[in-house]
């Protein structure tokens, strides 16, 4: 009979994931999504000078529908040049967007379209493209915990850039006045060189042989299980678009100050769920973490329709961030495993896209929501369709069934 404590140390040793190099890559992703969540509050400075909703409404798609264009101009190309390359070189687009929001503080409103269009591109090619490079640097084994634990450095940038927004604001003179939002663009700039000098650091990967000759995204998209799944991130990503672009709009109508207040408690959410993903996973398996994820964000959103102060407003946030905290890293490798090792770079790029696809056609017509049946509305219609999508989900667990039964 073997000794179990002998097989014990006979096994190998886990890998780990938190390492040096693993925080440097958290970090270039902090401090770049700490740059993109300031201007999370554009809606609100625009509202200030005086936007329409359906001009405010269009900015804050207009980050979405460049990261969804982007990537399906670009995203045959993401496998072009290395992976530390293409994120700076992406990080440098952002930086001009920064700038022209800064020289459109006495310009035309229009501009603000221009800026966000910028970013979304650094979105939806640049990060995507380091998300896979962390993935390549990582343990094999662990896959799903490195795209789980690197995306908590995207929710604390959630949390932190807006935080960081409003106290810049708070200590201007004139906080109400749009005025106020100079420090805030200068700032976002500081924090997208500081990125770049991070990622910097990292050692280089190439992306693999062969991958640079497929320049085609159609390769991807060839199953129909991946179209479905595909079709669930287009409304995760536009009910993402609606509670980022409007959270502040919101509290200012309830006479709240910090929206933040929303986005810490989400951040909290995520980087508790996230943190016990992998449990979580053996627990449910992918499939039903999906579906209860799926419940979790509806009801984030409806608890938001009775807020009237900062209790339900950070209980709102909390029911969000733990599911939203575990659905896309899960889909993510779910979609990943679909594909061959070789489609990984632009593999990244489409998913990011197709999230931004929602993330950028939602916000737009979420602004009409809004002007002709309020928030209530928005948030109710955005539940509803939260909840649809478990059909989706199902759809995709039928096809991935019935191909396991062709095979064998």
């Amino acid at each position: 009979m073997s000794d179990p404590s002998a097989l014990a140390q006979s096994a190998p040793p886990r890998e780990r994931v938190i390492t040096p190099l693993f925080a440097r890559l958290f970090l270039g992703f902090l401090l770049s999504g700490m740059n993109t969540s300031m201007f999370h509050l554009l809606p609100h400075y625009l509202e200030l000078r005086g936007a329409s909703e359906a001009l405010y409404g269009a900015v804050a798609g207009s980050l979405g529908m460049l990261n969804f264009l982007s990537a399906m101009a670009l995203g045959s190309r993401a496998d072009l040049w290395s992976r530390k390359v293409s994120v700076n070189v992406y990080l440098g687009v952002a930086a001009v967007g920064n700038l022209v929001a800064i020289l459109a503080m006495h310009g035309p409103l229009g501009w603000y379209l221009l800026v966000r269009a910028l970013q979304g591109v650094q979105l939806g090619i640049g990060m995507p493209v380091a998300l896979v490079w962390a993935v390549e640097l990582g343990p094999p084994s662990r896959r799903n915990e490195v795209v789980a634990w690197l995306g908590l450095a995207g929710h604390a940038g959630t949390l932190l850039g807006p935080m960081l927004a409003e106290a810049l604001i708070a200590s201007h003179p004139a906080p109400q006045e749009a005025a106020a939002y100079l420090h805030v663009f200068w700032t976002g700039t500081l924090l997208v060189g500081l990125a770049a000098a991070v990622f910097s650091s990292v050692p280089n990967v190439q992306p693999p042989r062969g991958a640079r000759r497929e320049r085609s995204l159609l390769p991807l998209l060839a199953r129909r299980e991946a179209r479905w799944l595909l079709a669930m991130f287009v409304v995760f990503g536009g009910v993402w678009g609606i509670v980022i672009s409007y959270g502040k709009n919101y509290a200012a109508l309830l006479g709240l100050s910090y929206a933040s207040v929303w986005f810490g408690a989400s951040t909290a959410g995520a980087m508790l769920s996230r943190g016990f993903i992998g449990r979580l996973t053996h627990w449910f398996g992918p499939r039903r973490l999906i579906e209860i994820s799926l419940v979790g964000i509806a009801a984030g959103l409806l608890l938001l329709v009775p807020a009237r102060g900062y209790g339900l407003l950070a209980v709102s946030g909390l029911v969000y961030g733990l599911s939203h905290g575990v659905l896309f890293p899960t889909l993510y490798v779910r979609y990943l495993d679909m594909l061959e090792p070789s489609h990984a770079g632009r593999a990244g790029v489409l998913v990011q896209g197709i999230f931004a696809l929602g993330w950028g056609v939602f916000p737009y017509l979420g602004a009409f929501a809004i002007r002709y049946g309020g928030f209530g509305t928005l948030y109710g219609a955005m539940a509803a369709l939260t909840l649809a999508t478990l059909l989706a989900h199902r759809q995709v667990e039928r096809l991935l069934k019935l191909r396991r039964e062709v095979i064998a």
